[in-house]
């Protein structure tokens, strides 16, 4: 028919813009690469918009291409939401940081749950409900696979013992759970963030998981309701997604800008090959699945290990670290004591007490010697010899604008004018 021809062309033509502003917003993000940590998150995410336009158009166009890529789609979008998260919590400084600068705020309570984000057990809640839906997506849509091999998998059945069903049930907690603990971290650092003005770049990401999942389940109830056919459902979506993917084109383009990373003085840019190779690889996300979810990860996200030293004594927080083992000298001073089963509540609070008791004193240099044995060991497993420089280009036109050049020429021009001023008074 005319007007399904019609709607092919339209979304074809969408389709290709939409990639082509994502692809160009990539390359120029690639070729601007000074901040790795944080672009290789921004390029993640603007690739969400050429896998989702690709992805709805060959289910349009070609279902035989687009179950393929489909899963692949399905994926990424868990996987951007974790990447969004990373983006929140690199802005703010880092993990460590963000506990140590919010030990004296009160607790929040979103719904259900109160959290205090100073607590590391509750960050690490946080992250480990954010991430699972990473983890998760994919075993759901391996057992659809498999589900559907066998013949057990049924679209239409949603009786108690159908497995669409069940697996509907899981990936909606799945997806939920990780979406409130998102809004759970934004509320306890609403006011953080909103010096970075990140509005934009959530609405991208929110969205697009918005528009794909809520579009559908409002087309499903639409079929269900007119007895349509829900293939004829499922085409009406893709269609609307790549239109749509014009709109989120352009929102990320406005909301991930290169020009943040132009120019930047006193920093080289990688190489763009390095620079492709470097937001690739997945390396950063197995490492965040072992920290999270491994063996002992109980005993990194402690309080012991993100103490701050200017914490008030009045806070929930500090006395939470007392009864872990944090004591406090006569000067005000603070320390750990060693991990020992005998050390308890009733054991001293100050040091002297402590040491009448035998208890034994804080080793003041142990500090140095982890320093010194994590140095030793990134530099003998990391970096060799061959490669003590990163590989960088450097810009050489960018001199003129770096800040060791700003201080001479400032220090040049003063003593210039302290000169004539000299100069005028010896002539007078």
């Amino acid at each position: 028919m005319n007007w399904e021809r019609w709607v092919y062309g339209v979304c074809g033509i969408s389709t290709l813009i939409s990639i082509a502003v994502s692809f160009v917003g990539i390359w120029l993000q690639l070729k601007n690469y000074r901040k790795p940590f944080e672009q290789r998150l921004i390029v993640r995410i603007l690739a969400l918009v050429p896998i989702f336009a690709i992805s709805c158009y060959c289910m349009l166009t070609k279902p035989s291409i687009g179950h393929v890529i489909e899963p692949i789609r399905e994926i990424y979008e868990a996987f951007v939401i974790y990447m969004f998260y990373k983006l929140l919590v690199l802005m703010l400084g880092g993990e460590r940081r963000i506990i140590l600068n919010t030990v004296n705020k009160p607790a929040i309570k979103l719904g259900i749950l109160e959290v205090n984000i100073s607590d590391p057990r509750h960050f690490l809640m946080i992250k480990r409900c954010i991430l699972q839906y990473v983890w998760m997506k994919p075993l759901l849509l391996c057992g659809i696979f498999i589900g559907t091999k066998l013949g057990i998998y049924d679209a239409n059945d949603i009786s108690v013992h159908s497995l669409f069903l069940w697996i509907g049930i899981f990936y909606n907690l799945s997806v939920t759970v990780s979406l409130y603990s998102i809004a759970l971290f934004w509320r306890c650092l609403y006011e953080e963030l909103a010096v970075f003005d990140p509005w934009r770049k959530f609405l991208c990401v929110k969205l697009i998981i918005f528009a794909s999942y809520w579009q559908g389940i409002f087309i499903g109830i639409g079929n269900w309701l007119t007895g349509s056919n829900g293939e004829f459902g499922g085409r009406i979506q893709n269609a609307l997604l790549c239109v749509e993917m014009l709109f989120f084109a352009r929102l990320h383009w406005v909301s991930f800008p290169y020009t943040d990373y132009l120019k930047i003085p006193d920093a080289a840019r990688m190489p763009t090959l390095m620079a492709m190779k470097d937001w690739i690889s997945i390396g950063d996300l197995v490492h965040d699945l072992k920290v999270s979810f491994g063996y002992g990860v109980h005993d990194t996200y402690t309080l012991r290990n993100f103490d701050a030293r200017d914490e008030s004594t009045d806070s929930g927080t500090f006395n939470q670290k007392v009864y872990q083992g944090l004591r406090v000298q006569g000067d005000g001073r603070r320390y750990w004591l060693d991990d020992d089963p005998s050390h308890s509540v009733n054991t001293p609070l100050y040091v002297r007490d402590i040491e009448e008791l035998g208890y034994g004193s804080l080793d003041e240099s142990d500090d140095f010697g982890k320093d010194e044995k994590l140095y030793s060991y990134v530099k003998s497993h990391y970096i060799s010899e061959a490669e003590i420089n990163y590989p960088v280009v450097y810009e050489y036109d960018m001199v003129d604008h770096s800040t060791r050049i700003r201080k001479l020429r400032n220090s040049l021009r003063d003593n210039q004018q302290r000169r004539g001023c000299e100069g005028e008074i010896s002539i007078s």
